[in-house]
């Protein structure tokens, strides 16, 4: 079994194709990032910190790097909507235009890209409040990672229709696990 890829094989401007659990998944991300996003390794977070410090905390004027994310999402490689998805939840509010792309993902057909979609959703705070029927669905989604994902973002979505639903699915889940140790 081959060891698993370096952040600077995965990060590398050179498409690379790496075989994974008996699939093969593109690497190379870096090159379809948008700029100005830090990367995982330690001098990507050191210059990050630096812009975050600059101006008195508020990072240096990048240009909006949703619209970029947004189109990622409708990327061929899994790993690139996944990693788009996560960005957009470091938005938090800032990711709110792509409310409806993300509202989307959740019907990806790679359950980490759908989890990290939900996981967006609820970082976008109450400007996702048109997600919550998508987000209520994926409550029963195959995955118990989208599963977990979509009930934390309708916790932190806020508004009085996401919270409803949330507790809810807290009620529900609560009763069903009564039930089975019942048994």
């Amino acid at each position: 079994r081959p060891p698993p890829p370096t952040d600077a094989e995965i990060f590398s401007p050179e498409p690379r194709v790496m075989p994974m659990a008996g699939v093969l998944q593109p690497l190379g991300l870096k090159e379809r990032m948008p700029a100005g996003l830090p990367g995982p390794d330690a001098k990507d977070r050191e210059s990050a910190e630096a812009l975050k410090m600059k101006d008195a905390g508020k990072p240096k004027a990048q240009g909006d790097p949703v619209p970029a994310l947004i189109a990622l999402l409708k990327d061929k490689a899994p790993q690139a909507r996944a990693r788009a998805a996560d960005e957009l939840a470091r938005l938090g509010p800032r990711a709110a235009p792509a409310v409806k792309a993300l509202s989307a993902a959740l019907s990806d057909p790679v359950a980490g890209v759908r989890a990290s979609a939900a996981l967006a959703l609820g970082n976008a705070g109450p400007a996702a409040d048109g997600a919550v029927k998508r987000l209520i669905h994926a409550l029963s989604d195959r995955s118990f990672d989208v599963q977990s994902s979509a009930a934390l973002a309708l916790g932190r979505i806020g508004t009085p229709k996401a919270d409803r639903a949330f507790r809810r699915h807290i009620r529900d889940s609560s009763r069903k696990l009564i039930k089975k140790q019942a048994r």
